[in-house]
């Protein structure tokens, strides 16, 4: 259900800016950020940083105001989405209850309406139950050594709980996390809204009763069909909410990127070193060249030219023989179960929120 690398396809409707499709590509493919290069050559300030942005996504004091900005953008983004599918929700600061008075704490979304969260005689929950979403946004990497951080979304999940469900739960409100990575990744908690959203919205769009929302082996062929269109058409809404998601995920990781230090678009230094930098590239790949002619080269003259000289080997030091011992791969992949190998059922995020 992950699928950050989507974002980049030609069937998604979201564009990105083309900072933000750089930050989050080099991200994703694990390549230097050209920002993180450029401060760390020309601002004294970043000489130390590292040039995988990891300083950068990590250090609050580089961009404070960015941050505060970016959560607040996608707190909207699944308050839209909830209210799209029927369920209206705000993020607007003022209009969420605080976690207690004490201390002031408070999350980021809250629903008008019930219906998102499944009854519980325990919690008291009902079909009029409200949900409260928190929205927490971190890197997988550490700032300084580049350690991964196992778990990670597990991690943030279990800490937004420790600090509001409980309080949450004492008024009558259910509480999920809303739990994204800057590699794109989205938290079960989150995914599962998304999905909760896309299959309510597809069942109200085909009029379908809540109790046939699933086919069985007793439904009549029409409304095992009726069933058939739902599922995809469910489908296609969870691919295009989290495409939805990805969108403003990858914006709000560029402007976390950018900070408020230098403005991308406004420094005429990191366009013209941008520049210089494509142009050392271009040197470096040592494209044909093609005869100058008054007509254009026929598929024989093309053909028939030497093909242009590799770069230096100091250029891209590589191992000198590939194993899996020196990519870091075991020897012997993990074998998948033959029951649960390519199978996705709709089970899968319809199980009980953990509310």
């Amino acid at each position: 259900s992950q699928c950050p690398m989507s974002i980049f396809s030609l069937s998604n409707a979201q564009e990105l800016s083309d900072f933000a499709f750089v930050n989050f590509a080099s991200l994703l493919l694990g390549a230097p950020v050209p920002y993180a290069r450029f401060l760390r050559q020309h601002e004294p300030a970043y000489a130390s940083f590292d040039v995988w942005a990891d300083q950068l996504l990590t250090k609050s004091t580089h961009a404070h105001a960015a941050w505060k900005d970016t959560h607040n953008q996608l707190a909207k983004v699944i308050a839209s989405l909830a209210t799209g599918a029927g369920f209206p929700a705000i993020s607007r600061e003022s209009d969420i209850p605080f976690r207690d008075q004490s201390s002031r704490h408070r999350a980021d979304i809250i629903t008008r309406t019930g219906g998102l969260v499944p009854p519980s005689v325990q919690k008291r929950f009902s079909q009029v139950t409200r949900l409260v979403m928190d929205v927490t946004l971190a890197h997988p990497f550490t700032g300084s050594l580049r350690s991964l951080r196992p778990n990670l979304l597990s991690g943030l999940e279990r800490t937004k709980r420790t600090k509001y469900q409980e309080w949450y739960n004492h008024q009558g409100l259910a509480f999920a996390p809303a739990a994204m990575t800057t590699w794109g990744q989205l938290g079960p908690d989150l995914l599962r809204l998304v999905w909760t959203l896309a299959h309510v919205t597809s069942r109200s769009q085909h009029g379908l009763l809540p109790s046939a929302s699933h086919p069985s082996p007793h439904l009549s062929e029409s409304l095992a069909d009726d069933c058939f269109d739902v599922a995809q058409h469910r489908g296609r809404l969870f691919h295009d909410y989290k495409l939805r998601l990805l969108h403003h995920l990858g914006e709000a990781v560029s402007e976390r990127i950018i900070g408020h230090t230098i403005s991308q678009q406004a420094s005429p230094r990191f366009t013209s070193w941008q520049r210089s930098q494509y142009q050392a590239y271009l040197q470096l790949q040592a494209p044909l060249l093609l005869p100058t002619t008054s007509h254009p080269p026929s598929f024989a003259e093309v053909c028939l030219l030497p093909p242009p000289p590799l770069p230096p080997a100091s250029t891209f030091p590589l191992p000198t023989t590939f194993s899996r011992r020196s990519c870091d791969v075991p020897e012997t992949a993990p074998r998948c179960s033959s029951d649960r190998h390519h199978v996705c059922t709709s089970s899968r995020f319809a199980s009980t929120p953990r509310y």
